[in-house]
Protein backbone atom coordinates (compact mmCIF):
# COMPACT_ATOMS: atom_id res chain seq x y z
CA UNK A 1 0.00 0.00 0.00
CA UNK A 2 3.04 2.50 0.64
CA UNK A 3 5.56 1.12 -2.29
CA UNK A 4 5.44 4.60 -3.79
CA UNK A 5 5.23 6.62 -0.14
CA UNK A 6 8.66 8.21 0.25
CA UNK A 7 9.98 6.81 2.90
CA UNK A 8 11.82 3.28 4.06
CA UNK A 9 9.60 0.27 4.59
CA UNK A 10 10.46 -3.31 4.99
CA UNK A 11 9.79 -5.59 2.09
CA UNK A 12 7.78 -8.75 3.54
CA UNK A 13 6.45 -11.90 2.37
CA UNK A 14 4.51 -14.79 4.03
CA UNK A 15 5.42 -18.71 3.31
CA UNK A 16 4.31 -21.64 4.30
CA UNK A 17 7.23 -24.17 6.04
CA UNK A 18 7.75 -27.84 5.71
CA UNK A 19 10.76 -29.08 7.29
CA UNK A 20 11.19 -32.91 6.77
CA UNK A 21 7.62 -32.90 5.31
CA UNK A 22 6.37 -31.73 8.53
CA UNK A 23 4.10 -28.20 8.54
CA UNK A 24 5.82 -25.80 11.09
CA UNK A 25 3.78 -23.06 10.21
CA UNK A 26 3.14 -19.79 8.09
CA UNK A 27 6.15 -17.94 8.59
CA UNK A 28 6.60 -13.95 7.65
CA UNK A 29 9.99 -13.41 6.00
CA UNK A 30 11.02 -9.49 6.03
CA UNK A 31 13.76 -7.53 5.45
CA UNK A 32 16.43 -6.27 8.17
CA UNK A 33 16.40 -2.59 8.96
CA UNK A 34 19.74 -1.59 9.59
CA UNK A 35 22.47 0.49 7.83
CA UNK A 36 23.44 -2.36 5.30
CA UNK A 37 19.44 -2.20 4.51
CA UNK A 38 20.18 1.85 3.81
CA UNK A 39 22.92 1.38 1.82
CA UNK A 40 21.42 -1.47 -0.53
CA UNK A 41 18.23 0.36 -0.89
CA UNK A 42 19.55 4.18 -0.97
CA UNK A 43 23.05 4.03 -1.84
CA UNK A 44 24.78 5.57 1.06
CA UNK A 45 28.00 4.16 2.61
CA UNK A 46 27.28 1.99 5.65
CA UNK A 47 29.65 3.94 7.85
CA UNK A 48 27.62 6.96 7.23
CA UNK A 49 24.67 6.13 8.70
CA UNK A 50 22.46 7.74 11.42
CA UNK A 51 19.29 6.15 12.96
CA UNK A 52 17.29 7.12 16.02
CA UNK A 53 14.93 4.26 16.80
CA UNK A 54 12.39 5.16 19.41
CA UNK A 55 14.75 8.23 20.94
CA UNK A 56 18.11 5.94 20.99
CA UNK A 57 20.84 5.91 18.94
CA UNK A 58 20.59 2.90 17.34
CA UNK A 59 23.56 3.60 14.24
CA UNK A 60 26.24 6.48 14.32
CA UNK A 61 27.54 8.92 17.13
CA UNK A 62 26.46 10.71 19.81
CA UNK A 63 26.37 14.09 18.00
CA UNK A 64 23.62 12.52 15.57
CA UNK A 65 21.34 11.48 18.65
CA UNK A 66 22.09 15.25 19.64
CA UNK A 67 20.82 16.87 16.26
CA UNK A 68 17.62 14.90 16.15
CA UNK A 69 16.83 15.50 19.75
CA UNK A 70 17.49 19.10 19.04
CA UNK A 71 15.54 18.81 15.95
CA UNK A 72 12.26 17.53 17.74
CA UNK A 73 12.62 19.71 20.57
CA UNK A 74 13.19 22.75 18.44
CA UNK A 75 10.27 22.32 16.34
CA UNK A 76 8.13 21.19 19.47
CA UNK A 77 9.52 24.00 21.01
CA UNK A 78 9.42 27.04 18.45
CA UNK A 79 13.06 27.60 18.36
CA UNK A 80 13.12 25.79 14.62
CA UNK A 81 11.32 27.28 12.35
CA UNK A 82 9.18 25.22 9.53
CA UNK A 83 11.51 26.33 6.58
CA UNK A 84 14.80 25.03 9.14
CA UNK A 85 12.79 21.96 9.78
CA UNK A 86 12.20 21.50 5.54
CA UNK A 87 16.14 21.87 5.82
CA UNK A 88 16.84 19.36 8.10
CA UNK A 89 14.28 17.03 7.26
CA UNK A 90 12.54 15.21 4.05
CA UNK A 91 9.10 17.06 4.28
CA UNK A 92 7.00 14.96 1.51
CA UNK A 93 8.66 11.57 3.38
CA UNK A 94 7.55 13.05 7.22
CA UNK A 95 4.23 13.95 5.99
CA UNK A 96 3.94 10.69 4.13
CA UNK A 97 5.09 8.23 7.16
CA UNK A 98 2.29 10.39 9.51
CA UNK A 99 -0.28 10.03 6.94
CA UNK A 100 0.12 5.89 6.39
CA UNK A 101 0.51 5.80 10.64
CA UNK A 102 -2.63 7.58 10.44
CA UNK A 103 -4.91 6.12 8.28
CA UNK A 104 -3.55 2.51 9.94
CA UNK A 105 -4.49 4.03 13.53
CA UNK A 106 -1.54 2.16 14.65
CA UNK A 107 -1.79 2.79 18.24
CA UNK A 108 1.09 1.33 19.29
CA UNK A 109 3.04 4.81 17.46
CA UNK A 110 4.35 7.76 18.25
CA UNK A 111 5.15 6.55 21.48
CA UNK A 112 7.33 3.92 20.18
CA UNK A 113 8.07 1.86 16.94
CA UNK A 114 9.70 4.96 14.97
CA UNK A 115 12.90 5.21 13.10
CA UNK A 116 14.75 7.99 11.47
CA UNK A 117 17.86 7.97 9.91
CA UNK A 118 20.23 10.12 7.58
CA UNK A 119 23.72 10.10 5.65
CA UNK A 120 25.97 12.34 7.54
CA UNK A 121 27.95 12.63 4.85
CA UNK A 122 26.82 15.31 1.77
CA UNK A 123 26.87 13.51 -1.53
CA UNK A 124 25.68 16.24 -4.24
CA UNK A 125 25.38 12.92 -6.63
CA UNK A 126 23.12 10.91 -3.93
CA UNK A 127 19.97 12.89 -3.58
CA UNK A 128 19.43 10.64 -0.17
CA UNK A 129 23.29 11.85 1.18
CA UNK A 130 22.00 15.59 1.97
CA UNK A 131 21.90 14.98 5.37
CA UNK A 132 18.58 15.26 5.70
CA UNK A 133 16.31 13.15 8.23
CA UNK A 134 13.78 10.28 6.52
CA UNK A 135 11.54 8.27 8.32
CA UNK A 136 11.07 4.04 8.27
CA UNK A 137 8.27 2.57 8.32
CA UNK A 138 7.60 -1.04 10.84
CA UNK A 139 5.63 -2.71 12.85
CA UNK A 140 2.16 -1.37 11.87
CA UNK A 141 0.27 -4.64 13.18
CA UNK A 142 -1.40 -2.74 16.06
CA UNK A 143 -4.11 -0.79 13.98
CA UNK A 144 -6.69 -1.36 11.31
CA UNK A 145 -9.01 -2.64 13.89
CA UNK A 146 -6.70 -5.54 15.18
CA UNK A 147 -8.46 -7.31 18.02
CA UNK A 148 -12.10 -5.25 17.58
CA UNK A 149 -10.51 -2.25 19.61
CA UNK A 150 -11.91 0.86 19.39
CA UNK A 151 -8.56 2.87 18.96
CA UNK A 152 -7.26 0.80 16.49
CA UNK A 153 -10.64 1.33 14.61
CA UNK A 154 -11.32 3.92 11.61
CA UNK A 155 -13.20 5.86 13.88
CA UNK A 156 -10.20 6.07 16.56
CA UNK A 157 -9.33 9.97 16.56
CA UNK A 158 -5.13 9.49 16.16
CA UNK A 159 -4.60 13.44 16.13
CA UNK A 160 -6.04 13.46 19.67
CA UNK A 161 -3.56 10.29 20.49
CA UNK A 162 -0.58 11.73 18.73
CA UNK A 163 -1.15 15.49 20.50
CA UNK A 164 -1.70 13.95 24.01
CA UNK A 165 1.49 11.67 24.01
CA UNK A 166 5.55 11.77 25.13
CA UNK A 167 6.99 11.47 22.27
CA UNK A 168 9.23 14.11 20.74
CA UNK A 169 7.83 12.99 17.19
CA UNK A 170 4.45 13.15 18.30
CA UNK A 171 5.07 16.58 19.59
CA UNK A 172 6.77 17.91 16.55
CA UNK A 173 4.06 17.03 14.61
CA UNK A 174 1.54 18.61 16.53
CA UNK A 175 3.52 21.37 16.17
CA UNK A 176 3.52 21.27 12.46
CA UNK A 177 0.19 21.28 12.10
CA UNK A 178 -0.19 24.88 13.55
CA UNK A 179 1.75 25.92 10.53
CA UNK A 180 -0.84 26.80 7.35
CA UNK A 181 1.81 25.72 4.61
CA UNK A 182 2.49 22.54 6.59
CA UNK A 183 -1.46 21.50 7.35
CA UNK A 184 -2.35 22.12 3.90
CA UNK A 185 0.39 19.95 1.87
CA UNK A 186 -0.20 17.17 4.89
CA UNK A 187 -3.88 17.03 4.18
CA UNK A 188 -3.11 17.10 0.59
CA UNK A 189 -0.51 14.24 1.44
CA UNK A 190 -2.92 12.53 3.26
CA UNK A 191 -6.06 12.46 0.81
CA UNK A 192 -3.52 11.22 -1.40
CA UNK A 193 -2.89 8.33 0.21
CA UNK A 194 -6.50 7.70 1.65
Amino acid sequence: LITDRAFAYQATTECIVFIDGEFWGIYQMMEKIDKDYLSSHYGVKKSDVAMIKNGELDEGTEQDLSDWNELCKGVAGGSISYDEFCNKDDLQGFMDYFAAQIYWANADWPQRNYTAWRSDTIDESNPYSDGKWRMILFDTESGQGLYGSNDKSFSADCYRRISSTNSDIGKMFTTLMNNEKFRLEFSRTMMDLA
